[in-house]
């Protein structure tokens, strides 16, 4: 199977392009539509939206156009490199479809080029309640142990939170393969307490170990954040307690002043 269609070649009816590493391939589909899908997820990456239409062949043209033909030579979808002889079309590794020139010139893309390392992850800012937020990284290396970082950050005055993580390996329907419960499991839970003025935060390095058994079955490397149910105001009211025991006093002798 090929990666590429060379001028005067085209794909007909079930057939397609299978990328060199075969993690996506293009077909000509029977519904009439061109579809550019990736091999792990299933996930369509592009089509020619030309389902439901009588073509029957995609073919690249010896004037450099890529085009969606019925049998009668009806065009229903064109890529619009006319003009340029000698052009080829080919599915890269990195998942995108792309239409060169004979000097090696890009005139046409889908633009769908895919990270392939489904052992990273990183989860942005996640908003887990009012002012209280979370942002974890991670990478799992082949032997399985995952290291991580998770920041944890509250916007609120006075108030804090613990912020917990699950790091999870799940297999190819997105299924959680290991922990084997992750209910009970967490990564750590880390806590910022409540400040008066500012934003309080922390960045927390961390490491855990999967399952070895496992490994051959994941496909992909997630991190599940959430809030522990113990908050933390600054320091459980202790500080508050001890400023008041402070101040107290100095109020009282202020107020027989005046």
């Amino acid at each position: 199977m090929s990666d590429r269609l060379q001028a005067n070649q085209q794909l007909n009816v079930n057939q397609q392009l299978m990328a060199p590493n075969g993690k996506t391939h293009l077909v000509m589909q029977p519904d009439g539509n061109l579809v550019l899908y990736r091999n792990d997820t299933g996930a369509a990456l592009w089509a020619s939206r030309t389902w439901h239409k009588p073509v029957n062949r995609a073919v690249m043209q010896g004037d450099g156009n890529f085009v969606c033909y019925d049998p009668n030579g009806h065009a229903y979808w064109a890529s619009g490199t006319a003009g340029h002889p000698g052009a080829h079309i080919t599915l890269q590794d990195d998942g995108n479809l792309v239409i060169y020139d004979s000097n090696m010139t890009e005139l046409w893309a889908t633009n769908t080029v895919e990270n392939w390392d489904p052992f990273t992850v990183d989860t942005g800012d996640v908003h887990l309640d009012t002012g209280e937020w979370m942002h974890t990284w991670a990478s799992m290396s082949h032997s399985g142990l995952i290291t991580g970082r998770s920041r944890v950050w509250c916007t609120i005055d006075l108030r804090g939170f613990h912020g917990s993580v699950i790091p999870m390996l799940l297999d190819g329907d997105q299924k959680v393969i290991w922990p084997p419960n992750p209910q009970v499991s967490k990564r750590g839970a880390w806590g910022v307490d409540g400040v008066w003025i500012g934003v309080h935060d922390i960045t927390v390095p961390w490491t855990c170990q999967a399952d070895p058994a496992i490994l051959a079955q994941a496909r992909t490397l997630g991190c599940y954040q959430y809030l522990d149910p113990h908050n933390k105001l600054l320091a459980d009211l202790k500080i508050i307690g001890e400023i008041v025991a402070v101040a107290g006093p100095i109020i009282a002798a202020a107020a027989k002043i005046f």
